[in-house]
């Protein structure tokens, strides 16, 4: 029979039992009536404890379904995908939305709004601007050639980079997924492509193959690794190592990279060509995410992720520049504006 897990008075009454028992077994009395005393002192509330105080709040509201809403028949054709699976995989999203959430797709999609929600801890804030982003990026897949174009059309900002890491495996997730690219790439010829941009992003400076072969390099002692333990059948640590790469993709936390090995390069292989060009860790076409800086350069992703120290560099430096001219193009052709978490 499985344990079920406590309840929160069984909770606050272990975490009150463990703190007397400490005291008592600490501070050792021999007299009985002494001990006693001091057990019917530690009982009373307000000497070791006060009495909890619990709120609960209501559940948020549901909305309408995504079909039902007032919004471009590609997100709906896309939130259907995510949320109705055909092949048993786990729902990307819920469907229904709530409240907030539909009323904020309607009110971008529909109106052209600008918005700010303010709405408690996981109530689905992040939906709220990610559902926007994803039915204007689906709408120009649909329906303009110039989803053909990499441009920046939605900016992801965060003040701190572990934020800016959750939103990248939400991401991933989401984009990264088999589907919802194979679906992109069927309406505009190419994936729905994001990227991290901060400190962590390899690797700042302009590109050299020297720079590649030491700043690229930890890539393969872990992913690289991981991927070949798994597809060898004489490796004995093929099923763990399977196992990880699969938890690793479920938790957000491997590159929306479909074939890793093929864009990392086998080892031993030139990083460039006899004409210059990097041929090693360059953007494919079918890849979600770019995982360099240099990939971002080369070919700015629809969606960014970044903090706020990283985008006044960027806003700065020389070396951005070429992103920056393609944010302005992708606004001006009617794609997402920059959302702000």
């Amino acid at each position: 029979m499985a344990n079920s897990s406590p309840t929160i008075g069984e909770t606050i009454t272990e975490i009150r039992s463990a703190l007397q028992d400490y005291i008592e077994a600490t501070y050792h009395i021999g007299h009985p009536a002494l001990v006693q005393q001091r057990r019917a002192l530690l009982e009373q509330e307000g000497v070791l404890f006060r009495a909890p105080y619990l709120e609960s709040t209501p559940r948020y509201t549901l909305s309408r379904a995504f079909d039902e809403l007032e919004i471009p028949d590609s997100a709906k054709v896309l939130f259907r995908e995510m949320a109705h699976p055909e092949n048993g995989d786990e729902p990307l999203l819920h469907d229904p939305p709530y409240t907030h959430q539909a009323r904020a797709l309607e009110a971008t999609t529909r109106d052209g709004m600008s918005l700010v929600v303010t709405t408690g801890t996981g109530s689905g804030k992040t939906e709220a601007f990610l559902l926007p982003i994803l039915a204007k990026l689906a709408a120009e897949a649909e329906g303009s050639p110039g989803f053909a174009t990499p441009a920046l059309r939605a900016v992801l900002l965060y003040p701190m980079n572990a934020l800016v890491n959750d939103q990248l495996g939400r991401l991933r997730l989401l984009l990264g997924n088999e589907r919802v690219a194979s679906l992109f790439t069927a309406w505009g010829g190419r994936p729905a492509r994001f990227a991290r941009y901060t400190s962590r992003t390899l690797y700042p400076g302009v590109r050299t193959t020297e720079k590649d072969q030491n700043r690229l390099k930890s890539i393969e002692p872990f992913y690289i690794s991981l991927l070949q333990q798994a597809s060898d059948k004489n490796s004995p640590h093929r099923e763990r190592a399977a196992a990880l790469v699969a938890e690793l993709r479920e938790r957000g936390k491997w590159p929306a990279k479909p074939d890793l090995e093929e864009w990392y390069g086998s080892k031993g292989k030139r990083w460039q060509n006899r004409e210059g060009q990097f041929v090693r860790a360059v953007m494919r076409p079918e890849d979600p995410e770019l995982l360099t800086r240099h990939e971002v350069l080369a070919n700015p992703p629809d969606v960014l992720v970044t903090n706020h120290s990283m985008l006044e560099y960027m806003l700065m430096r020389p070396l951005e520049r070429p992103i920056h001219p393609t944010m302005a193009r992708g606004q001006s052709e009617g794609t997402t504006p920059s959302s702000r978490g």
